[in-house]
């Protein structure tokens, strides 16, 4: 049973692993950093490949295989975390706006958008002061 224990873990980081990274990549574009990202999991799953494949005596056997899988932990449980968040988020987001509006309604309500923004900021006549505008100021 301990044996299944690592190749279910590994499948389930290697599946939140990309998920993951869109994230990473949505936030930064620092080359780095989203090399860096890489790096750690793969050295990561080389150190536990190696602690747990090759041969050493078995009290470094036992720190290795003990010091990889607490910073394996430390990488799948906050993925564990942030996957469920990131998958509800993107079923919320496919369904907003549906049914969609009909074109002519959704240009129409995008122009008195704009109007109204434009008019806030310019004093157009119709325009509310109740939020503040050069000519008009809250303050």
């Amino acid at each position: 049973m301990r044996f299944l224990l690592f190749p279910l873990l590994l499948v389930i980081l290697l599946g939140a692993d990309p998920y993951f990274y869109l994230a990473v990549k949505t936030l930064t574009s620092n080359p780095y950093i989203l090399q860096g990202y890489w790096a750690v999991d793969i050295f990561v799953v080389a150190w536990i490949l190696i602690a747990l494949l090759l041969p050493f005596p078995e009290g470094i056997s036992k720190i290795l295989k003990s010091g990889a899988m607490a910073l394996f932990l430390i990488i799948l449980v906050p993925k564990a975390f942030a996957v469920p968040v990131l998958l509800i988020e993107d079923a919320i987001r496919a369904f907003i706006g549906f049914p969609p509006a009909p074109f002519g309604r959704a240009k129409l309500r995008l122009q008195s958008q704009r109007y109204l923004f434009l008019g806030l900021y310019t004093d157009l006549p119709g325009a509310s002061p109740v939020y503040g505008s050069p000519g008009n100021p809250l303050f």
